[in-house]
């Protein structure tokens, strides 16, 4: 890569018109692809999709497997937008060694999939080629948005009710939180463990090279300086770190961008 210690990676995608044919292949631009997700086709034998998003047009995959399809879905958001860059690991050195590690308190936010709309399924279900995985165009037009309904009065103990309601999601929160020995290591990894002897893990980040790091937009009430770790990877889980001080906080930052 351009740094040093870094090396440059990048994946390319191509399909035929046929298994027999390996002359003229079409490259599908991943640098150029903005999302990947998965969806479900009428056609039998590739009714299991994989939709790529780029600036100019989708590019349509199917399969007749569910588990084929999100392996697929699982690799090429590894892979598309930029290409990555990783950090070249020295093996002489045996194991890898903590850079910084500190006890605060820790929630994960797990990822989870966008789900798919109405709109999305009727654009999965586009003419398919002879090939398994095919391009597709998308026809039609959106829907018309159903006017919105009038909104009734709240009643005092609808009211009441509410805000007891948005208590306990605030309690939930806070309890999410748990106290955990934090290391960010060698490998540019960012684990969990039970204590400073760190022998027992608890949980684990791979951050990746274009890892994000940053103090949160609305910070949560008792964990005003916490910040949130989002690792390279798009379905990555997001971690939500408070140390003591909104100092321990900056220098994290800081040690995680570098």
């Amino acid at each position: 890569g351009t740094e040093e210690g870094t090396v440059v990676k990048q994946a390319s995608l191509n399909y035929y018109h046929s298994q027999n044919d390996r002359k003229e292949a079409v490259m599908i631009p991943l640098k150029e692809a903005m999302s990947v997700k998965g969806g479900l086709g009428k056609t039998k034998g590739t009714e299991h999709r994989v939709t790529l998003n780029t600036p100019q047009r989708e590019w349509e995959l199917g399969s007749g497997q569910d588990t084929t399809a999100k392996e697929w879905i699982e690799l090429l958001q590894e892979w598309i937008g930029l290409p990555k860059i990783e950090r070249i690991q020295r093996s002489q050195t045996g194991s890898e060694s903590a850079v910084k590690s500190q006890w605060m308190e820790v929630r994960v936010d797990a990822y989870t999939p966008p789900e798919i709309s109405d709109e999305d399924l009727a654009r999965y279900n586009t003419i398919q080629k002879e090939s398994s995985f095919s391009r597709a165009f998308t026809l039609g037009t959106p829907r018309g948005r159903k006017k919105d309904k009038e909104e009734a009065p709240v009643s005092p103990v609808e009211a009441e009710k509410s805000d007891r309601e948005v208590v306990e999601v605030e309690e939930e929160e806070e309890a999410a939180f748990k106290w955990v020995y934090v290391a960010l290591m060698s490998d540019h990894t960012l684990r969990q463990y039970e204590n400073e002897l760190m022998t027992t893990e608890l949980a684990r980040l791979k951050l990746g090279y274009l890892v994000q790091a940053t103090m949160l937009d609305e910070p949560i009430d008792t964990y005003e300086h916490a910040f949130r770790v989002k690792p390279e990877s798009a379905t990555s889980d997001t971690w939500i770190c408070c140390p003591d001080s909104a100092e321990d906080s900056k220098a994290w930052i800081a040690v995680l961008k570098a």
